[in-house]
């Protein structure tokens, strides 16, 4: 009955059935587990979703409801540092669901650790929806990119290059297959400096018209789409792209409706907020408006933020941290 009145928007009956349900069963994981969600989405009721998730947790050690816990400390302000050793004090479950396996290897990422992130990709096998809608994808080109980037800048050009063009391979064990459109103006922009490196100027001319041809949006590819064109040459159309970028985010912010299909199509666990998501899409937008047109005090700002409040991309972390280390500054969170 719970579930019923909850899929019918009366929140205030669904919690009554579920806290009778627990109240007759102590043990009932599942009542607990719907109440925790119920109480973070109806009342912001922060604390009482997490003394419902632990409760479900010691009624039943399920992957399923370590995976909701999990995501209930992301999107309430845990660290990156307590999200890791949350996943690493529970090895265990996490490697009985892809989706875990997936966030542990983006917090190894933001970690630093990218040659463990690396091992990761390259021995699991991953499917579709289980393996997370884009996620598998974004987070092959990010390690190897991240890792190819910092092997350009100790001068190990060969070895950049090759990171870089794995990154435009699909490994068979990843099964999920690319997306129809993809937005891939990063991967070019490097494999073009990777090239430019090598001395192989031809190929470098390619792969930086190929990133200034890509699909707009508002994230990280749209970001290196301006880099690339600002190094071709075409500063203009560089600008208006980090101007498109100020207006798309200013606009996402001012907007409480999500487009179908603009975000995740089935929102996880704890991110079902349009709000949430809108916010996510227009801050991540003016991060990377303020970082091309130069404004790193308001960028760092931005992405510190997104990361307070769980909204931060692997991206984002790792550009805002570049950024600050680059102006000699402390620690970026």
């Amino acid at each position: 009955m719970g579930c019923m009145f909850c899929a019918r928007e009366n929140e205030e009956a669904a919690v009554s059935c579920w806290q009778l349900a627990v109240s007759r069963n102590p043990e009932f994981a599942a009542a607990h587990r719907a109440l925790a969600q119920v109480l973070f989405e109806a009342y912001d009721d922060i604390s009482g979703a997490k003394r419902e998730l632990e409760r479900a947790l010691a009624c039943c050690r399920a992957a399923r409801i370590f995976y909701e816990k999990y995501q209930l400390e992301k999107v309430t302000g845990a660290s990156g540092k307590e999200l890791l050793r949350l996943l690493e004090d529970n090895a265990d479950l996490v490697d009985r669901r892809q989706d875990l396996t997936l966030q542990y290897i983006e917090q190894l990422s933001r970690a630093g650790r990218l040659e463990e992130a690396k091992a990761l990709l390259d021995r699991g096998r991953f499917y579709s929806y289980e393996g997370g809608e884009g996620h598998l994808p974004n987070l092959h080109a990010f390690v190897h990119i991240a890792m190819g980037w910092e092997c350009l800048e100790k001068g190990g050009g060969k070895e950049a290059l090759s990171l870089f063009q794995y990154v435009d391979e699909y490994p068979a064990h990843y099964h999920e297959g690319r997306k129809y459109q993809e937005k891939i103006a990063h991967l070019h922009y490097f494999l073009s400096l990777g090239y430019e490196a090598a001395g192989d100027t031809d190929n470098a001319k390619r792969e930086l018209a190929l990133a200034c041809k890509q699909y707009d949006g508002q994230g990280e590819s749209q970001y290196f789409k301006g880099l690339a064109l600002r190094k071709s040459g075409d500063y203009r159309a560089a600008d208006e792209i980090f101007r498109e970028l100020e207006r798309e985010g200013r606009r996402l912010l001012a907007s409480d409706t999500l487009q179908f299909f603009l975000g995740f199509p089935a929102a996880l666990p704890y991110e079902q907020s349009q709000k949430r998501t809108l916010e996510k899409m227009g801050k991540e937008a003016l991060f990377y408006a303020a970082l091309g047109q130069g404004e790193t005090d308001r960028a760092i700002r931005t992405a510190q933020e997104m990361k307070k409040k769980g909204l931060s991309t692997v991206w984002v972390d790792y550009l805002a941290k570049r950024a600050h280390r680059d102006d000699g500054r402390a620690d970026f969170l």
